[in-house]
């Protein structure tokens, strides 16, 4: 895998437009992570001291199958303004 360049990435605003459009999963989101963490070429192994990726791939699974999509994040945390 050829690492994408910052400017290249979608906004974390894209990616929750594309999740509650239906366009794609939290799985493959999650998995997209995984990857780029795990990439040799990458600073995954020196950014993250433990990467628990059976959890986070088990909390996608189970968001995905859940059909209940959380309102979006008015002020980036999940707390009422």
């Amino acid at each position: 895998m050829k690492a994408t360049p910052p400017a290249a990435r979608p906004t974390l605003a894209a990616l929750a437009a594309d999740l509650a459009a239906g366009r794609t999963t939290s799985r493959k989101l999650v998995e997209d992570c995984l990857c780029r963490i795990s990439h040799p070429d990458g600073e995954g192994k020196r950014v993250f001291v433990k990467v628990y990726d059976v959890a986070a791939r088990t909390a996608a699974e189970a968001q995905d199958g859940s059909n209940v999509m959380d309102p979006p994040l008015q002020n980036g945390f999940d707390e009422p303004e």
